[in-house]
Order: C-alpha cells, then sequence, then structure tokens
C-alpha cells in the first residue's frame, strides 16, 4: 500500500469524505464513495486553490489537500 491522507473528494458538485490512497498503478479513494483512477488514464494534475485537480479520461477529481503532512 503506498502513501494515503484523509481528506475530502469532489466529483462535480458532491463532496465525499475518506481516504485517497496512492498506488504504484493508481489513485484510489474509499470512504463515502469509491473512485479508482488509473494512472494511464489521466490527462492532466494541477493545484488551484490549495486543491489537487485530476483530470482523467472520465472527468474530473478534485481532493482538497485535507490531513496530509
Amino acid at each position: 500500500m503506498g502513501p494515503e491522507a484523509k481528506t475530502t473528494l469532489r466529483l462535480g458538485r458532491q463532496k465525499f469524505a475518506g481516504t485517497a490512497l496512492l498506488e504504484p498503478d493508481e489513485l484510489l479513494f474509499r470512504g463515502e464513495t469509491k473512485l479508482r483512477i488509473p494512472l494511464t488514464s489521466v490527462r492532466d494534475v494541477a493545484v488551484k486553490n490549495d486543491a489537487l485537480h485530476v483530470t482523467h479520461r472520465d472527468g474530473r477529481a478534485v481532493r482538497d489537500h485535507g490531513d496530509q503532512p
């Protein structure tokens, strides 16, 4: 298992509490919802307004920085 952080995930106008994990081949989110983003599908990554924006082939996920060190 790779690095993980308690955080909030935003998908469109919905927000979900949970844990973000960075695995060798994918980004995972586990909590009130589940999300799996294969790294091969990532089109763009940017930090805006203190949040990580990940654009991938199925849309965009926004991860608040949360409790990361």
